[in-house]
């Protein structure tokens, strides 16, 4: 600074409106932002205290004033903030708090993390071992740092059971994951990776040493590495919980579904978890729309959610299974595909989808998407689909010119120029087609615009069977066109080397006069 040393320093935004705004997107004008007690930093302390006195009339034990409150105040959001005082051991939280909630009717009281330094050890090199759950829910005869008003909350929310439940499992998810030793190592790491070799200097330039910020390294490790079987032995004595059990959740994979357990959602394999005898755990599984939920494998329930009181450890596997094709699956499918245009070239994405049967389709209500079901281009009412026949589906209906076809815009959606799975639905919401394809890169020869276009309608679920070629929306492709040109060509020759009687050579000549009689009536087709 001013041309002189001056070490490492942190940079931090200020806690006020326009940090709401800026990355929550709150409206800085209109929002309560208020800290300690409840003093109002912007706006007013009205409807805080609006909270604070319905937690202090209402019968909190009651599940039905419970939901009432949760229209004013985000319960997950306060737990998170409060297990994380806990675990951190911040010594300085009881006033330290920053809070906010927009002045709109469909906005809730939230929490703001902040002002830690005394957390992690830094007060103690043994505070791992202090017992911040007690402290920080109980009812604590100081002025500070933790006097009763700054429990008051939680005290409240814990005296309801399901409360007590979530918070319980809540806290046990986060020493899981979040705070699980190893996760929370590697990014201890990585933040001092990031400034070791600058250490040296910044000490030089403030009076310490080396080894003083390694020992002050160590510390935090050792805190994060002890912290979380001490938090247990905690939850297990403020809870009267008398042992743990570890819980296995397995990941089917993201195209089956998703699952949670509490409050994660598990997107790996979840191995071991440690957990609460006694305390009711809570999974769903929520299938994904191509499949449907069929149980839990070696499990009595079979509803997607459960409920399961912990009396030993647990596995839990859910089970999918894919739903039903649509009738219309060998009868309609994608017959060409654009998704990449040279600069020049406005026309768009688009598919062409071919009614392989003998019989019109009625389309009407049919869904295509190269994302969720939900968020797909519904195709419009009266759509018809005639037998052999093709419809685009665009970006731009107006920019494409195709021959014989209809084209159904405008899809509010592109596709993507890196690759990714298209589907068709039926109006039952069945998959008639799919089609995974490639990053245009693996296709392009040179920058004009391109299709990918299917060789033949019986071989469409093999890579071999697409294949690059001049856009030529709203009529089979040239590929298409060739393969029946060959098959043609092969069904004569061998009907002719199969005639009977007369010689080879009158065979040949009048096989050659045929063909290309044939050829000249197949051109003008």
């Amino acid at each position: 600074m001013n041309g002189e040393y001056w070490g490492i320093q942190n940079l931090r935004e200020k806690i006020n409106e326009h940090y709401l705004e800026d990355n929550f997107g709150v409206d800085k004008d209109n929002v309560d932002l208020m800290e300690h007690r409840d003093g109002a930093k912007h706006g007013t302390s009205k409807q805080y205290k609006y909270l604070l006195n319905y937690l202090a009339t209402k019968d909190v034990s009651n599940d039905n004033v419970i939901e009432e409150l949760r229209k004013f105040m985000d319960i997950e959001n306060y737990m998170s903030y409060n297990i994380a005082e806990v675990y951190s051991d911040n010594r300085d939280a009881g006033g330290n708090i920053r809070y906010y909630k927009e002045r709109n009717d469909s906005s809730r009281w939230r929490w703001i993390f902040y002002d830690t330094e005394m957390g992690l050890g830094n007060n103690n090199p043994k505070g791992y071992m202090n017992n911040t759950l007690k402290k920080f829910t109980s009812v604590n005869n100081e002025i500070w740092p933790d006097p009763p008003w700054s429990t008051f909350i939680i005290r409240s929310l814990l005296s309801n059971k399901k409360l007590e439940t979530q918070y319980i499992n809540t806290f046990a998810d986060q020493l899981n994951t979040v705070y699980h030793p190893d996760t929370a190592v590697r990014l201890m790491n990585k933040i001092a990776d990031g400034i070791r070799t600058e250490i040296p200097f910044h000490q030089k330039r403030w009076g310490s040493t080396m080894k003083s910020w390694e020992e002050n390294v160590a510390v935090l490790k050792t805190f994060i590495i002890k912290r979380p079987y001490y938090l247990r032995q905690f939850i297990m004595e403020k809870f009267a919980l008398t042992d743990t059990a570890y819980v296995s959740v397995y990941f089917p994979g993201k195209e089956q579904g998703k699952v949670t357990l509490n409050s994660l959602e598990i997107k790996r394999n979840f191995v071991d978890g440690v957990y609460f005898k006694g305390v009711p755990v809570t999974l769903t599984a929520t299938p994904e729309h191509d499949y449907e939920f069929v149980g839990w494998k070696n499990r009595n329930e079979k509803t997607q959610s459960i409920s399961v009181l912990l009396t030993e450890d647990a596995e839990f596997i859910p089970l999918f299974q894919p739903k039903r094709k649509s009738d219309f699956t060998d009868s309609v499918f994608f017959n060409e595909i654009c998704f990449f245009q040279h600069e020049s070239d406005s026309s768009g994405d688009w598919v062409e989808v071919f009614n392989y049967s003998k019989t019109d389709i009625d389309i009407s209500g049919w869904v295509f998407t190269d994302g969720k079901y939900k968020d797909g281009f519904k195709i419009p009412a009266g759509t018809v689909l005639k037998a052999g026949g093709f419809i685009v589906v665009c970006e731009f209906a107006d920019r494409i010119k195709s021959l014989g076809s209809v084209s159904i815009g405008n899809m509010d959606f592109g596709l993507s120029k890196k690759g990714e799975k298209i589907c068709l639905y039926d109006a039952e919401g069945f998959l008639v087609d799919s089609l995974s394809y490639l990053p245009y890169s693996k296709y392009l020869h040179g920058e004009e615009t391109f299709s990918l276009a299917l060789v033949h309608p019986d071989s469409s679920s093999s890579a071999a069977a697409w294949v690059n070629e001049k856009s030529n929306p709203g009529e089979a492709s040239n590929a298409y066109r060739s393969f029946l040109h060959s098959e043609a060509e092969k069904a004569y020759w061998t009907k002719a080397l199969l005639i009977g009687g007369g010689g080879f050579f009158f065979i040949l000549a009048a096989g050659l006069w045929y063909f290309r009689s044939f050829k000249k009536q197949l051109n003008k087709d």
